[in-house]
């Protein structure tokens, strides 16, 4: 294995991109809620995504051959984040990373750019979510 940074890499695999502004990491299995991370980086390699928390330096993987789905949810009122889905031989895995600023934009448009790109959609706010936010005109 090829030491980079504070990265464990395969022989061959590449970094392709890196964003330090992850604010929080959720990780559920089969849609239960198991832990959150604060504060971290993400890496997208050619393999993989990677999450590493600044703090603990503990690394969660996702290998882009497991992905089924990747969520972009923008949002008027709250932070926009990333949702990604994939199956593994037995359950479900989804990882849900907000960033700070417009990072969630970003880390979208880079996995556009992967093999993976048409996993990718965007979610609008809801309808919903901008009624209960408008203000009554009186009319």
């Amino acid at each position: 294995m090829e030491k980079f940074d504070h990265i464990n890499l395969e022989q061959g695999e590449l970094i392709i991109s890196h964003q330090n502004n992850v604010q929080r990491f959720q990780l559920f299995q089969d849609g239960i809620y198991i832990e959150s991370r604060y504060f971290g980086d993400i890496y997208i390699t050619n393999l993989k995504i990677l999450f590493i928390d600044r703090n603990l330096r503990t690394e969660f993987s996702m290998p882009l051959n497991s992905i089924n789905q990747i969520v972009y949810k923008r949002r008027y009122f709250s932070t926009n984040s990333i949702e990604i889905i994939a199956s593994g031989s037995k359950d479900k895995i989804a990882w849900k990373l907000i960033f700070d600023e417009d990072g969630a934009s970003k880390f979208k448009n880079e996995l556009k750019k992967l093999p993976i790109h048409d996993k990718v959609s965007v979610q609008s706010p809801l309808i919903s979510e901008i009624k209960e936010f408008s203000f009554d005109r009186g009319n």
